[in-house]
């Protein structure tokens, strides 16, 4: 059975998240690799991308769970 997303409660959510974030961690690794190969990036740069863009991820995430 589907549910709505606002009929979920905290519980679903917060596992959905987590979820979401380990199906997310698996490709993680791959993605400077990618971008090295099909995008022509190089490797170091493609990296800095993707950790820089996680930093900003989590201090997004910590900003706005302060509010």
């Amino acid at each position: 059975m589907t549910k709505d997303f606002s009929d979920l409660t905290e519980q679903e959510i917060l596992a959905l998240a987590i979820s979401l974030e380990e199906e997310d961690e698996r490709f993680g690794d791959h993605i400077p690799l990618i971008r090295h190969r099909f995008m022509e990036t190089p490797i170091w740069s493609a990296a800095f991308q993707v950790v820089f863009g996680g930093a900003l991820v989590f201090a997004t995430g910590i900003v706005i769970g302060s509010s």
